[in-house]
């Protein structure tokens, strides 16, 4: 897959083949021991772990991290690595794929309810005013699948004005 369109196949050394453990466990094919990586509009030379059939396309570790001195800026939402500044991506311009919508239906059941909820104690209130929610929330949440703005306020006034249950809903709805 991501080794085969990259081309790294045949730098693949073997012998460092095994396991992996951690939060699981992976077979590992092998280690390429160099190989650039483009991040931005620059170029870092980087050791690779290969590993059999995982859904992560690609993971930085924190070895590479220090090594080029990287730096994760929450506030920018960025990656700073060298003369770089590069945004991570919202969860909207995720390909499908690489999503977390690995969601148990119970959890989504669970949403529901509690929304529904939400929405009986909101109909005795049913004037339930959005004014008091900030501009940037409403954009945050509209991040999370695209969803229109009037589709966001809908949602809150559906949650009785929680917007993490708000959020929670919205990000189950892809």
């Amino acid at each position: 897959r991501v080794r085969a369109r990259c081309g790294i196949m045949r730098l693949i050394d073997k012998r460092f083949a095994g396991m992996a453990k951690g939060v699981g466990t992976a077979k590992i094919i092998g280690r390429v021991h160099v190989a650039q990586i483009k991040i931005g509009k620059s170029y870092f030379p980087c050791a690779f772990t290969i590993l059999e059939g995982q859904d992560m396309e690609f993971l930085l570790g924190l070895d590479m991290l220090k090594r080029h001195q990287c730096a994760i800026d929450l506030k920018l939402n960025a990656l700073k690595i060298g003369n770089e500044t590069v945004e991570f991506l919202a969860e909207k311009d995720l390909p499908l794929s690489m999503r977390d919508v690995d969601m148990t239906e119970e959890y989504k059941r669970e949403i529901e309810r509690s929304a529904q909820v939400a929405n009986e104690q909101n109909h005795r209130t049913s004037n339930l005013s959005t004014s008091s929610i900030s501009e940037e929330i409403i954009g945050r949440l509209m991040e999370l699948g695209s969803h229109s703005r009037e589709k966001v306020l809908e949602t809150i006034r559906m949650c009785g004005g929680n917007v993490e249950l708000a959020a929670a809903y919205l990000s189950n709805l892809l």
